[in-house]
């Protein structure tokens, strides 16, 4: 006859986690690895071609927001909408302040 450790639950929902945290962070890898090469198109732009690298990003955004089963909530969208307006705050730093200001 097989007895049924003291332990077997608390492994059983340590395991029952570890499969949800997995299955969370492949979700979130999945939606977010696209964002990646737009980060690296916007650093790597000059200011006055930010608009036009702008727009495929926030469109990767809402696509994110509209089928990550994670990632859907506003916290973690507000999170990675700061990130993108700190990035663009980084670029507009390293411009003279007089470039930052003229109009087309």
């Amino acid at each position: 006859m097989l007895t049924v450790s003291s332990w077997y639950y608390d492994l059983d929902d340590g395991c029952a986690l570890v499969g949800a945290a997995l299955a969370e962070a492949q979700d979130i890898n999945l939606h977010l690895k696209p964002l990646r090469s737009h980060f690296e198109e916007i650093e790597q732009a000059e200011f006055e071609y930010l608009p036009k690298h702008l727009e495929p990003m926030m469109h990767v955004v809402c696509l994110v927001w509209a089928n990550s089963k994670y990632y859907n909530t506003p916290a973690r969208i507000i999170i990675l909408l700061q990130e993108i307006c700190n990035l663009i705050i980084v670029l507009v730093r390293s411009l003279p302040l007089l470039h930052v200001f003229e109009s087309n």
